[in-house]
C-alpha cells in the first residue's frame, strides 16, 4: 500500500493518509486518515477543503470527539460535512454527519470533567497505573476536551481539587486517577451520577402508547414544576417541518434523565431501542425503564435488566419516580398523591392491548 502524508482538514497535523481503494478495495472518492490528534477516519475528498476552512473552535470540538471515540474502542467514521449525503447500500464503517460531529462536544462545564475523567482512565493501562508523559503529550488537549494551555492546566486542577487526579502542573510527570477517580467513573458509566444536571427529561415510547406518555407527561410535569419533559409524538415538542432524528439527538443531549416506557409496544419497536441506545453511550444519563401492564421491572430483556427499573402502575414505584426526577433535576414534587394516576395508567394499557391484539413486529 501506498502510505503519504497529508495535513489533517480537521486538527491540521501531520496525518498518515491511504485511497479508500487500498484500504477495502472499493473505487469511491475517499481518503482514510490517520491522525495523531483525531485518530482515525474517513473523508471525501470534494469534503477536504470545506472542512480545512472552517473555524478553529469547530474544528477542535470535532478532534476532541473523535479521540474520545478512538479512545472508548469505536470503529472509525466516515466523516461527511453535506448533510443528508450518506452512501447507499451497505457500508463497512459507521457514518455520521459533521454537525452531529460538533453537537456531541459536550459545552456544560461539569460533563465536559466527568468526559475528560473518563477519557484519562482509558488512557490508563490499569487501575493504579499511571499515564506516561509522553502519552499525555500526544494526546492531551483532546482527552480532556481543552482549546489552550491554560484551560488545560484548569481543568486538571479541577480534577485534582476532588481528589479524581494526581499531577504535578510544573513537571512533566505522569498524571494518576486516583482510587476515588476509578470509583467517580464507575458512577458516571453506570449512570447514578447524573450530568448534565438539567430540568430536561426525554421520554421515549412507542406511537401505540402516545396517550399513556401523553398522560405522564402532563402529570409528571405539574406535580414537580420547571420539568420538562420531551415526546417526540407530542406536535408542541415537535413543531412539523423539524427534521425530527436530529432534534431528538439535540433533546438527547440536553437531557439528564431518559425514561423508557416499557410496554410490549414499546419494547417491539426498534426506534424506542435506538433511542435508548444513544442516551446509553451518553455519559452519566440516568435511564429509567417505566414498566407498565405485563411487563415487570424484575423481568425485562437484557441490557434493560441490568438498569434500575420501575413499576410504574404501582403507587409506591409512582411515588419513586417522582422523588428521583425531583432530585435528578433539582426540583420538588408538590403532589405525591398516585393512586388515580396509576389507575389511569393501567386502564390506557388494557385498551391499547385490546385494541392492537395481534402480533407485534419489530418494524
Amino acid at each position: 500500500m501506498s502510505l503519504k502524508e497529508k495535513p489533517c482538514p480537521i486538527s491540521r497535523e501531520a496525518a498518515q493518509v491511504r485511497s479508500w481503494a487500498e484500504c477495502f478495495g472499493e473505487r469511491r472518492l475517499l481518503d482514510v486518515y490517520k491522525c495523531p490528534r483525531c485518530g482515525r477516519f474517513a473523508m471525501a475528498i470534494i469534503d477536504v477543503g470545506a472542512v480545512t476552512e472552517l473555524p478553529n473552535d469547530e474544528r477542535r470540538k470535532a478532534t476532541a470527539r473523535l479521540r474520545e471515540l478512538t479512545l472508548h474502542g469505536a470503529s472509525f467514521p466516515l466523516i461527511l460535512y453535506r448533510a443528508g449525503e450518506k452512501p447507499d447500500g451497505s457500508f463497512p464503517i459507521p457514518v455520521i454527519e459533521w454537525d452531529d460531529l460538533i453537537r456531541q462536544f459536550p459545552n456544560l462545564p461539569q460533563e465536559r470533567l466527568n468526559r475528560a475523567l473518563v477519557n484519562l482512565t482509558k488512557l490508563s493501562s490499569d487501575f493504579g497505573q499511571s499515564i506516561p508523559s509522553r502519552v499525555v503529550d500526544a494526546h492531551f488537549d483532546p482527552v480532556v476536551f481543552a482549546e489552550n494551555y491554560e484551560a488545560r492546566e484548569f481543568f486538571l486542577r479541577e480534577l485534582q481539587k476532588e481528589g479524581l487526579i494526581e499531577y504535578s502542573p510544573r513537571t512533566p510527570a505522569p498524571i494518576t486517577v486516583t482510587a476515588r477517580g476509578w470509583n467517580r467513573v464507575q458512577e458516571i458509566e453506570k449512570g447514578s451520577l447524573v450530568a448534565p444536571k438539567t430540568t430536561q427529561v426525554f421520554l421515549s415510547h412507542a406511537t401505540l402508547d402516545k396517550d399513556m406518555a401523553v398522560l405522564l407527561k402532563t402529570e409528571l410535569e405539574r406535580r414537580i414544576p420547571g420539568i420538562d419533559i420531551f415526546l417526540s409524538s407530542d406536535p408542541t415538542d415537535l413543531p412539523a417541518g423539524v427534521k425530527w432524528p436530529r432534534e431528538i439527538q439535540d433533546v438527547l443531549q440536553r437531557s439528564g434523565v431518559i425514561m423508557l416506557l416499557a410496554t410490549k409496544r414499546g419494547l417491539a419497536r426498534t426506534w424506542v431501542w435506538f433511542e435508548v441506545g444513544c442516551g446509553w453511550f451518553l455519559p452519566g444519563r440516568r435511564i429509567i425503564p417505566l414498566c407498565v401492564g405485563d411487563i415487570r421491572k424484575n423481568s425485562l430483556p437484557p441490557p434493560l435488566s441490568d438498569l434500575i427499573a420501575l413499576n410504574c402502575d404501582e403507587e409506591v414505584d409512582l411515588q419513586t419516580l417522582l422523588q428521583s426526577l425531583a432530585e435528578v433535576t433539582g426540583s420538588r414534587v408538590t403532589d405525591s398523591m398516585v393512586s388515580s394516576l396509576t389507575a389511569q395508567l393501567k386502564e390506557l394499557d388494557a385498551r391499547i392491548a385490546q385494541a392492537t391484539a395481534g402480533p407485534q413486529g419489530v418494524w
